[in-house]
């Protein structure tokens, strides 16, 4: 199914052709932008209600639509009224006028330190996941969990894309994953090591001998898509029996923290390997499919946190390289 694009989206009122502008703009960057032209969509459609003949963005209707509305997460907030922010930003940009709020945010991303798994960690994580039961009769995860969180470790890729895998994604031969799609749309290739490639092929001989190629590699009895929500959850019971102690929730352990321990590890081994760290981030970039290199450079801080042995070999690229932060982005 063809992925829906921010100009699918209907404005109505006074700002309805700004508004197709705008979005026209963010998409010719390279955006989506889908998920902010819905919130910008039912701006529009508070600013008739509240104002139906204002055609400029006002500082009235931009305190109207900052207000924390009833059981509205903090995370949804932000992402609203910083939606609406970039708006006002364009507007100003392009000669018009329009009030721009100062936004302090409710959340705060760039205080997050992800959770790098230990080596001993992995290896009670792993044990755990290959000792599970099913609980009831239609359910894989006992097949399926085990190299899901495997294949989130061993490759670095988001726990999205991981679940967004069909059968004709994978290339046995040459051991290679194909990513459509992935952040930002881009598709990219993961290399797979014979360990890896070695339970992908036992799960597909377990689930799949009989599957067609658009089914998902990761899939429930049924052939459907597992869901984020039951793979976190079922990977909280699998911290919890394996003795790894979880902080609650926004405090991790997390799914995404395979990622981060992947990057990490990765570039230990490169740096250990005796590769130089310049030539090393980029590789882990694209392999990553980081937008830029800067999104891989806060790596090396994590790196040299957790293995002091390599600390010598990257310390002074880290003078500069290192931010006090961690984005929860990547």
């Amino acid at each position: 199914m063809k992925k829906k694009k921010g100009t699918d989206v209907s404005f109505c009122g006074p700002f309805k052709e700004l508004l197709q502008e705008f979005v026209r703009f963010k998409c010719s960057l390279g955006y989506n932008y889908y998920t902010e032209a819905v919130i910008l969509e039912r701006f529009t459609r508070m600013a008739v209600d509240i104002e139906p003949t204002e055609t400029s963005l006002s500082k009235s209707i931009v305190q109207k639509w900052m207000k924390l509305r009833p059981n509205e997460t903090d995370t949804y907030w932000d992402h609203r009224i910083n939606t609406l922010k970039q708006f006002a930003v364009y507007l100003v940009n392009t000669g018009r006028k329009a009030y721009v709020p100062h936004v302090y945010r409710r959340i705060n991303r760039n205080r997050f330190t992800p959770h790098i798994f230990t080596f001993k960690e992995l290896q009670a994580f792993f044990h755990t996941c290959d000792t599970m039961s099913n609980n009831r009769a239609k359910t894989t995860k006992a097949v399926v969990f085990p190299v899901l969180f495997r294949v989130l470790y061993a490759t670095g890729m988001r726990i999205s894309e991981a679940l967004s895998l069909k059968l004709c994604d994978i290339d046995s031969t040459r051991k290679i994953l194909t990513i459509r799609n992935g952040k930002g749309e881009k598709d990219r290739l993961i290399p797979l090591t014979d360990g890896v490639m070695s339970y992908i092929s036992t799960l597909i001989h377990t689930l799949h001998l009989t599957s067609s190629m658009d089914i998902y590699l990761f899939c429930k009895n049924n052939g459907g898509k597992y869901d984020k929500a039951t793979i976190y959850s079922n990977f909280r019971t699998i911290l919890w029996k394996s003795g790894i102690s979880h902080g609650g929730k926004a405090y991790g352990p997390r799914v995404h923290d395979f990622r981060h321990t992947f990057a990490v590890h990765s570039l230990r081994n490169m740096v250990l390997s005796g590769k130089d760290v310049y030539c090393a981030l980029p590789v882990l970039s694209t392999y990553l499919g980081h937008s830029s290199v800067e999104a891989t450079e806060r790596y090396v801080k994590l790196t040299s946190d957790c293995f002091p042995a390599v600390t010598e070999k990257i310390e002074e690229v880290s003078k500069f390289l290192f931010p006090e932060v961690f984005r929860e982005t990547d």
